[in-house]
């Protein structure tokens, strides 16, 4: 079997992810959104079999490798590819004590702090980790990637979300976790 010539184009990656809503304009631009894009047109070329459809949920799985590719996290929220805003997620310490944030990442927290936005506590719990019980947090609400705290963090720079599950609310006052109760999980 022969393998097409290009699946998408680099320029098609780009323009798709700008029209909805995952890149800026000035970010398609960019050399580095530019070298992703042919990076992921490339890779597509070398695996996709000719006579092999091409739909919309393709497309999906290539602009979220693209993406990530660029350095821009993304995740699947209801099905639905969603851009993350870093801003919105702060990577915190190692497990210390039970509940308490660290001030180096509660200062970030403060400092990035909105209205109508809460921040969340995420605990790594896959016990097989070389980073069990490491902290992350994410703000959700109004203005945020996530209205409602998801189920699990979504992926980032600290690796895969699903291990990170919620451990509490935080709060910014006295620099604590306080837990949700089951409902809210």
């Amino acid at each position: 079997m022969s393998r097409l010539d290009w699946v998408v184009s680099p320029d098609e990656i780009v323009r798709r992810c700008v029209l909805c809503g995952l890149l800026t304009v000035d970010e398609a631009f960019e050399v580095r959104v530019q070298n992703a894009a042919r990076e992921e047109a490339e890779s597509l070329r070398e695996r996709w079999l000719e006579g092999e459809g091409f739909g919309s949920s393709d497309f999906t799985a290539v602009a979220a490798s693209f993406l990530r590719c660029a350095s821009i996290h993304c995740d699947y929220v209801n099905g639905r590819l969603i851009r993350i805003n870093q801003e919105q997620c702060v990577s915190g310490h190692p497990a210390g004590e039970a509940n308490v944030i660290h001030p180096d990442a509660l200062a970030i927290m403060r400092r990035r702090d909105r209205s109508g936005a809460s921040w969340y506590a995420y605990r790594n719990e896959a016990f097989d980790s070389s980073t069990f019980g490491h902290l992350i947090y994410l703000q959700c609400g109004e203005g945020c990637s996530f209205p409602e705290p998801p189920k699990r963090a979504p992926d980032g720079e600290y690796g895969i979300g699903w291990k990170y599950l919620p451990a509490g609310k935080v709060d910014l006052e006295t620099g604590s976790i306080i837990e949700l109760a089951k409902e809210d999980v």
